[in-house]
């Protein structure tokens, strides 16, 4: 008993004091763009930033490589048989044949002393991470219920009503918010990442691509008016 309130006591006075000690190492927080910030990520919940995320859990400006020495040098040619340090290109000049040493080499038909043309190394092949891209929601390229009849093709044609109660079906389990919440996410991966990387810039292309959908809808003003009411707010606030 009597231990166990001091123990109690001894941690609430604790807290406060290690909370002041904190505050000093760090920077103040930007209070007044708190509500801004909200407004940006009011739709985004744990579970959705969970199964979007990139599976490494970061989402960088700077696109992450993968590399994988070439697959082939150099047609016809062993590795002793490569072209020396220097050969002459087709115009008489010199280049150098070890500028990229340690990398592999830009692939380039010289002419070597015999006249004949040899291809250089090539590059490794990079390629940007899986771990490292986001995972959006895919939009259904089918555009119209199968069995449609000419004139039913070109109404959902124009309006993509029924591709957008698809995508809240496969994608979101008929979870507006969701949808709403990836609309908030791909906006604000965009801005933060500032740098046009793969990942910033597929999350800039997917914003897009769910704006047309979502302004290309006629018949779901009147059933998904919830949605659209919160559409309407959001795009304010990221067009601001």
């Amino acid at each position: 008993g009597e231990r166990v309130r001091v123990g109690v006591v001894y941690i609430l006075f604790l807290i406060p004091t290690a909370l002041r000690d904190l505050d000093s190492s760090l920077g103040p927080y930007p209070y007044e763009s708190i509500k801004k910030w909200v407004s940006l990520s009011s739709h985004v919940s744990s579970g959705l930033l969970e199964r979007v995320q990139p599976l490494d859990g970061k989402v960088s400006s700077v696109t992450q490589f993968c590399t994988k020495p070439p697959s082939n040098t150099m047609q016809g040619a062993s590795k002793e048989e490569l072209p020396a340090k220097e050969s002459t290109v087709a115009e008489g000049k010199s280049i150098p044949g070890g500028m990229f040493a340690g990398v592999g080499e830009f692939p380039s038909t010289v002419s070597n002393s015999a006249g004949s043309e040899e291809q250089r190394p090539v590059m490794p092949d990079f390629k940007p991470k899986p771990e490292a891209a986001l995972r959006f929601s895919e939009i259904p390229t089918q555009r119209y219920p199968k069995g449609s009849t000419p004139e039913q093709i070109t109404h959902h044609s124009l309006d993509h009503s029924y591709t957008l109660d698809l995508m809240l079906e496969q994608s979101y389990g008929n979870c507006e918010g969701d949808l709403l919440g990836e609309l908030q996410l791909t906006f604000v991966c965009f801005i933060i990442g500032h740098v046009m990387s793969p990942t910033v810039y597929d999350a800039f292309e997917h914003w897009k691509l769910l704006v047309k959908l979502l302004c290309s809808c006629e018949e779901a003003l009147v059933s998904h008016q919830s949605l659209f009411s919160s559409f309407i707010t959001i795009m304010h606030f990221q067009l601001k």
